[in-house]
């Protein structure tokens, strides 16, 4: 689909017409997006939409390993902080107490 043809100019419309209707709920406004992608890409080859899935798919697992990742680095992070404090201020040397 190019962007100056007929087409296109109606595919806009259409979705521009009810993206305020979609806009209202998060996983309506996920859906909408999704496909209207997916017929967008489709109408060029209508063969790749298998990879764009799968890719998307991807994306998405590995987005989430990246988020547990970084939160149980916090986590340790803070056990770690957490456990360098001493119990008894006194046992520090040097440190002078007020």
């Amino acid at each position: 689909m190019s962007f100056t043809s007929i087409p296109f100019v109606l595919f806009a419309l259409l979705f521009f017409a009810f993206w305020p209707l979609a806009n209202r709920w998060k996983s309506l406004r996920l859906l909408y997006l999704t496909s209207f992608s997916l017929l967008f890409y489709s109408w060029w080859d209508w063969r790749y939409v298998g990879l764009l899935l799968y890719t998307a798919a991807m994306d998405f697992t590995l987005a989430l390993c990246i988020e547990r990742y970084q939160r149980r680095r916090q986590r340790n992070h803070r056990l770690d902080v957490q456990s360098a404090r001493p119990q008894n201020p006194s046992a520090c040397r040097g440190v002078r107490q007020r």
